[in-house]
């Protein structure tokens, strides 16, 4: 079939037409583009704003912890916005807040963006400035929070995988979650590595906002609040923080309240039957879960005290008693003292191969006893840093890389532990021997060389039971 040059072109203005309707149909919002001022802070941003936006309502989406930039929610992001709600996404400040979990952190700073997030949506013509609410993923779940009891310009708040615990009480049961996960299952490292560990950090100034209280800050919540969890979160307790949020929210009087669980749902609600290993799609009732409650919420329905889907058993409880470090946890304690008492054990092995190293040991043979002092010493230096180099791997990696394991235990710890005991029984052996001497044997510089020697082992002793390296 031929066609006239005319028809052509009337075909190919017909398909064009056809084309962009699609398009328009299948992206029923725009972008823009946009920044705004946070204190002397310019921060930059993408407004997704529904077609024919006049008088919508806003939402801003508020990042959890680590590097945030603004594509990381840009599919919660195009829900709300196909929803008619005009949805600002943000890249997350880098000026005072480090991505890495040892960094800088502030979350009355990360809570002045939110604010100043929120001032710009009020500025905008096509929304309107009473319906603007919050969403917050994870560490957003604390700084949305602290942000609108700040404000009563935030009409709702959405927290998604919020914890109710503090940071520390949150990150023990995370880490160990994520060790048992990765196939260790020995009590005694995951014991050394998490609380006293932790604490380790705090008292060096590596985790920051460590004890920070949520309890203090949902008191003050008067907007109404979905709270959800996937029911497979495993970094933090869902069912725990449900109760925690209900439990505050009951006793300051706000019952417009919803807390949600959604089936097959990991921390970040994507479909993962395990927690861990996850798909690229959300688990099914999560957008609709999120649209629907905001809207009977502008609507002035907001659902009071409404709990849906099943609290499913945590795996276990999370820490409790006092998770604030105290001067046994002291970084100077651990990290000085540590590295003193390997200077000290390395200097007595050095010295024990130099003639003022040498002695008379009456009751054993001379031999035998310099050769205890060497297993001790050189065995103390090396049990210490070697402990401290598989701590600094597991912090550093978040207990995300696997490590050679015999019987669900990594082969380092199975070393340190049974070097530690090595040293213990040996110490003992010496202990004996030197009673059996007598002080009167050894005179002068002698005295002092062994008690310091003494007090060392004693000293690395403590040490070894604080970290568990003594614990079968």
């Amino acid at each position: 079939m031929n066609f006239s040059i005319f028809e052509k072109f009337r075909l190919s203005l017909l398909i064009t037409i056809l084309l962009a309707s699609g398009a328009l149909a299948a992206a029923p919002f725009s972008e823009e583009d946009v920044s705004f001022m946070s204190g002397e802070l310019t921060l930059h941003g993408t407004l997704l704003v529904p077609q024919g936006a006049n008088n919508t309502p806003g939402i801003v989406m508020v990042h959890g912890s680590g590097v945030g930039i603004r594509q990381y929610f840009r599919a919660e992001g195009e829900i709300f916005a196909a929803a008619g709600i005009t949805t600002l996404i943000y890249d997350k400040r880098t000026v005072g807040y480090s991505g890495s979990r040892i960094g800088k952190r502030s979350y009355s700073l990360l809570a002045e963006d939110v604010l100043a997030a929120i001032q710009y949506l009020q500025s905008r013509q096509e929304i309107n400035t009473t319906q603007i609410g919050l969403w917050g993923l994870s560490e957003g779940g604390w700084v949305a929070p602290l942000a609108a009891s700040q404000s009563d310009d935030i009409a709702f708040l959405i927290t998604v995988g919020g914890s109710g615990l503090a940071p520390i009480q949150t990150q023990l049961w995370n880490m160990e979650n994520r060790l048992r996960d990765r196939g260790l299952q020995s009590d005694s490292l995951i014991s050394a590595i998490t609380e006293p560990g932790q604490k380790l950090l705090i008292s060096a100034h590596l985790f920051p906002e460590a004890t920070y209280d949520p309890i203090v800050v949902l008191q003050k919540i008067k907007q109404p609040i979905l709270a959800i969890w996937g029911e497979n979160d495993r970094q933090v307790p869902p069912v725990e923080s449900a109760e925690l949020f209900k439990k505050t929210l009951e006793q300051s009087g706000n019952h417009r309240w919803t807390m949600q669980f959604i089936p097959n749902g990991n921390h970040v609600v994507h479909f993962s039957p395990d927690g861990f290993r996850q798909t690229d799609d959300f688990a099914p009732g999560y957008d609709e879960g999120m649209t629907s409650w905001v809207t009977k919420v502008l609507d002035g329905q907001a659902p009071q005290k409404v709990v849906l889907g099943t609290e499913s058993p945590q795996a276990r409880q999370s820490p409790a008693g006092n998770l604030s470090p105290g001067w046994a946890n002291s970084a100077w304690l651990h990290i000085g003292g540590g590295l003193l008492l390997a200077i000290g054990f390395i200097t007595k092995f050095v010295r024990s191969f130099t003639k003022a190293g040498t002695g008379l040991y009456p009751g054993l043979p001379e031999r035998l006893k310099r050769i205890g002092e060497r297993v001790v010493s050189a065995g103390s230096a090396s049990a210490i840093v070697g402990f401290y180099i598989l701590y600094g791997y597991l912090m550093m990696t978040g207990g995300n890389q696997s490590l050679w394991l015999l019987n669900s235990t990594p082969m380092p710890w199975i070393l340190l532990q049974g070097l530690a005991w090595i040293i213990v029984l040996v110490f003992i052996a010496l202990m004996m021997s030197y009673a059996y001497a007598g002080i009167g044997s050894f005179t002068g510089q002698k005295v002092r060389q062994y008690l310091l020697f003494i007090v060392g082992v004693v000293c690395f002793i403590a040490w070894s039971f604080y970290w568990h390296l003594l614990t079968i």
